[in-house]
């Protein structure tokens, strides 16, 4: 599997030492609440400040949110990396907004984390934006968005993948 939970948690000991498991699960918490936190903001830009609140409280209780967050491995990760990526595509998709570069740029460094991280999250990756294209069907430009979301959430994705494999045959 690719390094990325491994580095992660190479780095809290080094820093931290190992004597304690809820010091090293502070890493996966902080980078659970920035997903969410990217997540709460696209919602609030995409729909409004009082149906973001509502989703985000029928949210709330979803064991995914709770069982995964502090996770040590990469499901944690992934699942908050997958949550900022979901924000970051409600912002480009709502209907008054445009397209801007650091949408793309975001959704490249979140394919290349992701792809760091594990191979289970692929397609959840790489496809997540083939829903909001749907959602957003008869918008001009939808369709450009979703092949132009998709191909570089597959770079970004792949490229982590590359570097792995070098790594591996090194």
């Amino acid at each position: 599997y690719p390094p990325g939970p491994d580095l992660a948690l190479g780095v809290m000991t080094v820093i931290f030492g190992n004597q304690s498991i809820v010091v090293l699960r502070m890493l996966p918490l902080l980078v659970g609440l920035i997903g969410l936190s990217v997540l709460a903001w696209g919602l609030a830009r995409s729909m409004g400040d009082a149906k973001a609140a509502m989703i985000l409280c029928t949210c709330a209780p979803v064991p995914a949110f709770s069982n995964m967050m502090h996770g040590l491995h990469y499901q944690g990760y992934a699942y908050a990396l997958l949550l900022a990526e979901l924000g970051v595509l409600m912002i480009m998709f709502s209907p008054q907004r445009h397209t801007r570069r650091w949408s793309y740029i975001s959704l490249g460094t979140l394919g290349f984390f992701q792809g760091w991280l594990s191979f289970d999250f692929c397609f959840l990756v790489c496809l997540a934006p083939l829903p909001m294209g749907l959602i957003y069907l008869g918008r001009p430009g939808t369709l450009r968005r979703v092949v132009a979301s998709i191909f570089v959430l597959g770079v970004g994705f792949t490229i982590a993948h590359a570097l792995h494999f070098i790594q591996v045959t090194a």
